[in-house]
């Protein structure tokens, strides 16, 4: 059977739900949000990302028709690490396959919880996207 290779891309991938502090007008600007980026602690799979990604290629499965239709691609997963560290309200951004899709969907809402993301010493939701890479091996 065909294997498969998984790229995470975390870097400049995982981004920051709201967590600035509001201006005086009571209204958060775009300003804020990149500011509070700056100061917050992004939360961590345990292990690292080396872990993540031996987790990830550990559960995912290629799926059977998308072998035999000799799909590959990129499925592009949103999801939550909330403030207890639990992954929440994973999506699919942008689809490669049906199948693929609910694969990367499945092996995401494995995953074991994260150390929280913290902002002012305190854990805060955080909304993280990855690619997840379906390619045969050569």
């Amino acid at each position: 059977m065909k294997s498969i290779i998984i790229v995470l891309l975390f870097f400049f991938v995982g981004c920051l739900s709201i967590v600035a502090q509001e201006n005086k007008s009571g209204k958060m600007t775009y300003q804020d949000s990149v500011n509070a980026g700056f100061k917050v602690k992004m939360p961590q799979f345990i292990g690292g990302e080396a872990r993540l990604q031996t987790f990830i290629m550990t559960f995912l499965r290629y799926p059977e028709d998308a072998v035999k239709d000799s799909i590959q691609g990129t499925v592009l997963i949103e999801f939550m690490i909330s403030k207890t560290g639990k992954v929440t309200n994973v999506k699919v951004l942008n689809s490669l396959s049906p199948s693929c899709d609910a694969e990367a969907v499945r092996v995401v809402s494995l995953m074991p919880d994260w150390i929280p993301a913290e902002y002012k010493g305190e854990n805060i939701p955080v909304i993280f996207k990855i690619p997840i890479l379906f390619r045969f091996k050569r």
